[in-house]
């Protein structure tokens, strides 16, 4: 039996990308261009890939194919997918937060780049114990803020720190060709701890996201109930959608990077 492999990356994709996805193509048409973002038999966004497979319905799958695809090519219905509205044209549509012809937009845009695009690979999670050499290297004295003052006929950028002594304290000098090491040198030292205070923040993330979510879309306030968000319909009688993905997303936005609170003067105080 043939066996596909998964179709190419794209940011724009919401096909899932475990699997190869069948493209609807009627066969009086041509078969897909590779590489272009097209709908799926599972009603996702899929690139099309270099080798197409003809296939039919009640024609033998190959293995390595969506299941959703799979069930739609032998009769069944495409899965069922909350609708919401495209953040870029306010369209309505199953897509997530931008809809088929934006994600298209986007992605031939996109895609002539994805050879010189930075790689998107996960990096290694941080360990336990490289986070606690970070905090341990941190000087319990020689706080912030730390200054670079050149030394013209030394030929030195000196890294200093603040001192009541009529002299600033030396940290370190740079060569005269390294002045961005030592404005990064610098910048460390308040930088290092206050990425680590937003380390502990993000830390806290799994309770908060589940207390934001319970207060927003559950009726009695009980983290173990359905969740589910009201809207009044077009015809003005209410209704109830279950919460999806995308809506969890935004929440975990959210609290990853909260609004800045208001300047004094635009909350009236």
């Amino acid at each position: 039996m043939t066996t596909i492999a998964p179709n190419p990356h794209s940011p724009y994709a919401t096909a899932n990308p475990q699997y190869g996805h069948i493209f609807a193509v009627p066969a009086f048409l041509p078969a897909p261009k590779p590489g272009g973002l097209l709908p799926t038999a599972c009603e996702a966004m899929a690139v099309v890939g270099k080798d197409v497979i003809e296939t039919w319905p009640g024609a033998e799958l190959p293995e390595g194919l969506c299941p959703l695809c799979a069930a739609v090519m032998n009769g069944g219905e495409p899965p069922a997918r909350t609708s919401s509205e495209c953040k870029d044209c306010d369209a309505a549509t199953w897509h997530g937060e931008l809809c088929a012809v934006c994600r298209q937009e986007k992605h031939e845009a996109w895609w002539p780049t994805r050879d010189t695009a930075p790689s998107t690979d996960t990096p290694a999670p941080l360990t336990a114990e490289r986070e606690q050499e970070i905090r341990d290297s941190i000087p319990t004295v020689y706080g912030p803020p730390w200054i670079v003052q050149p030394d013209m006929e030394a030929d030195v950028w000196r890294v200093m720190y603040a001192t009541d002594h009529p002299l600033a304290g030396l940290v370190c000098e740079v060569p005269d060709y390294g002045a961005h090491l030592a404005e990064f040198i610098a910048c460390a030292r308040a930088a290092v701890p206050e990425l680590l205070d937003e380390l502990d923040r993000l830390s806290a993330l799994p309770e908060l996201l589940e207390s934001a979510l319970t207060e927003r879309f559950t009726d009695t306030g009980n983290p173990y109930a359905r969740m589910v968000w009201h809207e009044d319909a077009p015809d003005g009688y209410p209704s109830t959608h279950a919460v999806s993905p995308v809506k969890v997303a935004a929440v975990l936005r959210e609290l990853i990077r909260p609004a800045a609170a208001p300047a004094a003067d635009e909350a009236g105080e």
